[in-house]
């Protein structure tokens, strides 16, 4: 009879009263320190989440203030995603062409050239083909770096010299 009265229920704080010295802690401060063990390993997951987008870290240029392709890209690729005004991650004819002209371009035209599936949308894929053959026609070395004069060179609408593919 008497060892059916010692039989207790198993409580948190036998997991953890083992590896407690000195015995005299009492059983309430015990309790207190698993609740906010369990309170931090709870909490831990919804802490290291982040309401903010990944931030893409600066691409620093090649030696000499050239650019690689890689850097072309993403350069160019911000200004261009900056023209989704409605942030559906394509960019439409409109958008396009709501945007500040650039370097006396008419924007329709340079739309229709890279919306090369004809859906009327711009999507990443379409950018950076367009921006690759671009980078290759003002590549005019064909060193796979875009010097400071290329890149001029690319503005004024020379090319760099190479032809197109």
């Amino acid at each position: 009879m008497q060892a059916l009265h010692r039989r207790r229920s198993f409580l948190a704080t036998d997991c953890v009263t083992p590896f407690v010295e000195p015995a005299n802690i009492g059983r309430r401060a015990v309790i207190k320190a698993c609740s906010i063990l369990a309170c931090l390993f709870l909490a831990a997951p919804a802490l290291a989440q982040s309401d903010s987008p990944p931030v893409t870290p600066p691409v620093p240029e090649a030696a000499g203030g050239g650019l690689t392709l890689d850097q072309f890209i993403a350069k160019q690729s911000e200004r261009l995603t900056a023209m989704d005004s409605d942030g559906d991650g394509r960019i439409s004819k409109a958008e396009m062409s709501a945007a500040p002209a650039r370097g006396g371009r008419d924007p329709s035209r340079l739309f229709d050239a890279m919306d090369v599936n004809h859906d009327g949308y711009l999507d990443k894929n379409e950018i950076r083909a367009a921006l690759a053959r671009r980078f290759q026609r003002m590549d005019a070395n064909g060193d796979g770096i875009l010097t400071p004069e290329e890149r001029m060179a690319g503005r004024m609408g020379r090319g760099g010299g190479r032809e197109r593919p």
